[in-house]
């Protein structure tokens, strides 16, 4: 029985808010049609419906971006260790094949390899087949290099240069390898290693003739490498690119089986394969030793080219493999197994191969006495040159002298250019004629790289090419030759 009052209407209206479609009329008492009133009195809620615009197919679903950049960044990683692993068993694996033991007694202390270091390289002929042959080291170059200036440069000394070995007296220096190898326990105790104890003499030896510590500084590491590796790290990048300055022919070019062959070079740009550029660096019967020493310098050049032609990235892998294609016929004291070696690698394959700077002890340059194949040179003269090779590289102290010469036959040419480059800098000499000639070209026959790079920049990229210092004239170190198109690189004032 219903107890409510007339009149009493306060729960007639809707409690719940109910769906109502558009345009859909209400019913009295907010009842919705669609759904029958049930016991009670009230209405169920309609269920919530998605609203999708008209004519728009189903969403799919939602793929995580977030769960897949995780993947990506997870993949990225793992790659990034097996890299960092490979690599470093690579270098491990490099580094076994060729670590050697430094001996010297009074060896500089370790240093980061980013900073600048010393390396003497020792180019040895040694024949494990024929001990009787013995060993000599018939190429001494000093290597200076500085990673972080992004330059190097490179002394080469004559292998019949008198200097003093310890406990062996006064003998050409190139024996001081030979006397460490076959003395190897007497000098540095029982297990000495032969190659590692003819580095550590040879590098005490080159330190004292060189008067390095008076200059405050060391001789930091030593590398090693047979003639027949050389050829296999050539091979190892492909061969190099090498600019032969004059024609060569040696019909006295010694073999393998103790023999004599003929080896020829042309003169001009070419390409070298192993075989070929050792016998480039080893021929001296057309010229001299003071020759070789040039070509030599010229190859270590062009391996640094090849190693720059490579990705940025991929530099200083290309140089481990360089060193790991030599196998043990390259030992080294340097800590090739080290961290740094990599980054040091890495920031000397940024260097221009112009940036290395090359010298050479030679009469030109050094004050020199002869007796016999014996060479006595002045010591304070050697010092000056090591002091030179040791200044960063720079116009001032290539201290080259200009002379332009005519070969173009207009008259008066070679004094007004020869003014022209004085006014902007450049050390000239008198300017003289030359034979008639097509192209106008510079001829550095030192190695002055940036005085001739100014050069060809103040010319019109005129072309530069390496003469031989043999073939200089005198008192001139670049000599700029007008020829007859010189109106493409330099205006007449």
């Amino acid at each position: 029985m219903s107890t409510r009052r007339p009149g009493d209407d306060s729960y007639t209206g809707e409690t719940i808010p109910m769906h109502t479609p558009p345009n859909q009329p209400r019913r009295p008492g907010g009842q919705d049609p669609r759904y029958p009133q049930r016991s009670g009195g009230q209405n169920p809620r309609p269920p919530r419906q998605q609203v999708r615009p008209p004519n728009q197919p189903p969403r799919r679903r939602d793929v995580s971006v977030g769960r897949w950049l995780r993947r990506i960044f997870f993949l990225l990683i793992a790659g990034l260790i097996l890299a960092c692993v490979g690599t470093f068993m690579f270098q491990q694996r490099v580094a076994g094949k060729v670590a050697m033991a430094d001996l010297r007694q009074n060896r500089p202390p370790a240093n980061a390899l980013v900073a600048p270091i010393n390396v003497l390289l020792l180019g040895v002929d040694l024949r494990q087949d024929h001990p009787d042959e013995g060993v000599r080291s018939d190429t001494l170059i000093l290597l200076h290099l500085d990673p972080g200036g992004s330059w190097g440069s490179m002394l080469s000394i004559p292998r019949d240069s008198i200097a003093t070995i310890e406990g062996f007296g006064e003998n050409k220096i190139n024996t001081a390898f030979a006397r460490g190898y076959e003395n190897a326990e007497t000098l540095y105790g029982p297990g000495a290693d032969p190659i590692a104890a003819g580095a550590a003499l040879a590098a005490d030896t080159v330190e004292q003739f060189l008067g390095l510590r008076g200059v405050g500084t060391r001789i930091n590491y030593v590398a090693t490498i047979n003639f027949n590796g050389f050829a296999q790290m050539i091979d190892a990048i492909g061969g190099v690119e090498v600019d032969v300055p004059r024609e060569i022919t040696d019909t006295e070019y010694p073999t393998e089986d103790f023999g004599y062959m003929t080896v020829h070079f042309d003169a001009g740009l070419q390409h070298m394969n192993g075989e070929q550029a050792l016998q480039y660096v080893r021929t001296r019967h057309a010229d001299s030793d003071f020759g070789r020493a040039e070509r030599q310098q010229q190859v270590i050049r062009a391996i640094v080219q090849a190693l720059r032609d490579q990705p940025l990235l991929l530099r200083p892998f290309a140089g481990m493999r360089l060193i790991d294609a030599a196998g043990d016929a390259t030992n080294t004291t340097l800590p090739v197994g080290r961290p740094d070696a990599l980054l040091m690698a890495l920031m000397l394959a940024r260097v221009d191969p112009e940036q290395i700077t090359q010298y050479r002890i030679e009469p030109e340059r050094v004050a020199v006495q002869e007796f016999g194949s014996d060479l006595v040179w002045d010591p304070a003269g050697v010092q000056g040159l090591v002091r030179e090779a040791l200044t960063p590289p720079g116009e001032a102290q290539e201290q080259a002298i200009v002379q332009v010469q005519n070969g173009a036959g207009v008259g008066g040419i070679a004094g007004s250019l020869s003014q022209d480059l004085a006014s902007q800098g450049f050390t000239t000499a008198t300017p003289d004629n030359a034979e008639s000639q097509a192209a106008s070209q510079i001829i550095d026959y030192g190695d002055h790289p940036a005085t001739r790079r100014r050069l060809s920049e103040t010319l019109g990229d005129m072309p530069v090419i390496e003469g031989s210092s043999a073939d200089a004239p005198q008192g001139v170190d670049i000599v700029v030759i007008m020829g007859a198109d010189y109106a493409s690189y330099w205006n007449v004032p």
